[in-house]
């Protein structure tokens, strides 16, 4: 991992067992519990993607952000692997204020954003629910779990790990 000015560059180092189309993830919280609703990077097969841009200071110009990023593999048709959490927590260094939107997740799982650690998802399906403004709008219900479809189960056998160490 390594930061400059406003720019993030995430490297994962897989040590495990690896398949063909196995896909990597990462989620950026802007607190240091991880908590809340981390952005969700898919990094597809790459484990070293182009860096990118994150704000330095909250909407009011002073709070900084402190950001926790953690990763996982996952092949398609199964669970995510475990993650595992970048060491320390990092700050930029520029001057752009913006409070992140609040995450809506990935893959299938509910669209609060809630459920971390799920990469495409955990459920091969989500059906459909009513938000409280009353419009349709995908829920968490699936239609099964991972099994082993897509080029084996379990996510890659050794999880993603960031910052270039080993499992």
């Amino acid at each position: 991992m390594k930061t400059a000015g406003e720019q993030m560059h995430i490297s994962i180092s897989h040590a495990g067992p690896v398949q063909r189309g196995i896909r990597y993830f990462s989620e950026i919280s802007s607190n240091a519990a991880l908590a809340g609703q981390p952005i969700v990077v898919d990094h597809g097969t790459s484990r070293t993607g182009a860096p990118f841009t994150l704000p330095t200071y909250h909407d009011d110009g002073v709070t900084k952000h402190v950001y926790t990023v953690r990763s996982y593999a996952q092949y398609q048709g199964s669970p995510p692997s475990n993650s595992t959490l970048a060491q320390g927590t990092y700050s930029m260094t520029g001057v752009t204020a913006m409070t992140l939107l609040p995450s809506t997740g990935s893959g299938t799982a509910p669209n609060t954003g809630q459920s971390a650690g799920q990469g495409l998802g955990k459920t091969q399906t989500r059906g459909k629910q009513v938000t409280q403004s009353g419009k349709s709008s995908p829920s968490a219900q699936g239609s099964g779990g991972g099994g082993g479809g897509g080029g084996g189960g379990g996510g890659g056998g050794g999880g993603g790990i960031v910052g270039g160490g080993s499992p």
